[in-house]
């Protein structure tokens, strides 16, 4: 039996925008886990509380209204959470990623750009203006300068003399060797380099960096 055909008819229930709307809910509850669509949805709603609270005319309704000013309304929003609260740029990047499913879904938003045509109409999706886009790039790179310098001061200037005191002391030196202790403080010397210079002395004086 082949597929049910339905006949034209002035029946809206079959028509383009009911369709789209359909399938638009439909990704919106099967696409996404409940935990990221729990995430997305807490996302829009702290971005929609931010401009009732901060935002007077036309940019308290950006997020329920799209305009020119909804991508300044989310750039104002993201910045709050970042500059202000001090979340991180992976919060951003959330963001970003909850609003643009969230313009999707509820305004039928397509493209990577928003512009208005020839017909003023806004066209795209208003995560992808320009100024928005540099901002997080701005901050992917901060994140990244951070993280790796919380990486390489894995280990205080402290925490290195004392390694090499303990290397030095006469009873670790009877307990492991003298050749063990100087080995190591002759490596440590060489991975940490200027951190370590003025501490591989051993008493004894048979080590030394000067």
């Amino acid at each position: 039996m082949g597929p049910k055909r339905i006949k034209a008819n002035n029946d809206n229930a079959f028509g383009m925008d009911q369709m789209l709307e359909t399938t638009a809910a439909k990704t919106a509850s099967n696409l996404y886990s409940s935990n990221t669509r729990i995430r997305y949805d807490g996302h829009v709603s702290r971005g929609k509380e931010y401009l009732q609270n901060f935002s007077n005319g036309e940019l308290k309704e950006a997020f329920n209204v799209l305009s020119g000013q909804t991508p300044t309304a989310l750039l104002a929003f993201v910045a709050f959470k970042c500059e202000h609260s001090g979340y991180s740029y992976k919060t951003a990047e959330g963001i970003r990623s909850a609003f643009k499913q969230y313009f999707r879904d509820i305004f039928h938003c397509q493209g990577e750009e928003w512009r208005q045509d020839f017909s003023g109409e806004w066209v795209g999706n208003p995560v992808f203006v320009q100024n928005f886009t540099n901002y997080l790039i701005s901050l992917k790179k901060q994140y990244g300068r951070e993280n790796q310098t919380r990486q390489s001061v894995a280990m205080s200037y402290q925490d290195l003399a004392t390694i090499m005191e303990y290397l030095q002391n006469s009873d670790t030196i009877q307990k492991l060797g003298k050749n063990f202790c100087v080995f190591f403080q002759a490596f440590q010397g060489f991975v940490f380099g200027p951190e370590t210079k003025n501490l591989c002395v051993l008493n004894e004086g048979i080590w030394s960096w000067t």
